[in-house]
């Protein structure tokens, strides 16, 4: 039987902030807020935030919060309860809204070191 170096998923999926395989494979997880894609997918739900803001019932309230998340996030050190929560509030307010609710998990995917 042949030596497996690589990685193997079967039945299931591999989800992962980061990741190295292989003989001197390594990753290097840089500490504070976040890169520059978080921010960006933040940018991309405040402006889907605007434009969507009529068939929001506190499209304000959202937004407010939104811009709450790119401020911790953008901290030295983010305090993780406090994103966790600002996302968690964001995805139940949300949910009703399919491109709202894509941009919200899009943010939480890039956040995955972080959380």
């Amino acid at each position: 039987m042949e030596r497996n170096e690589g990685v193997v998923v079967s039945g299931g999926s591999l989800q992962a902030g980061q990741l190295a395989v292989g003989r001197g494979a390594a990753v290097t997880v840089q500490p504070g807020g976040a890169g520059t894609e978080t921010l960006q997918r933040i940018d991309v739900l405040l402006q889907l935030l605007d434009r969507h803001a009529a068939a929001l019932p506190d499209a304000a309230a959202l937004r407010s919060t939104t811009q709450v998340l790119r401020e911790e996030v953008t901290r030295p050190e983010p305090n993780r309860v406090t994103v966790r929560g600002l996302l968690a509030g964001l995805t139940d307010a949300v949910r009703g809204a399919a491109p709202l609710l894509t941009a919200v998990e899009a943010i939480k995917a890039s956040l995955v070191a972080l959380l």
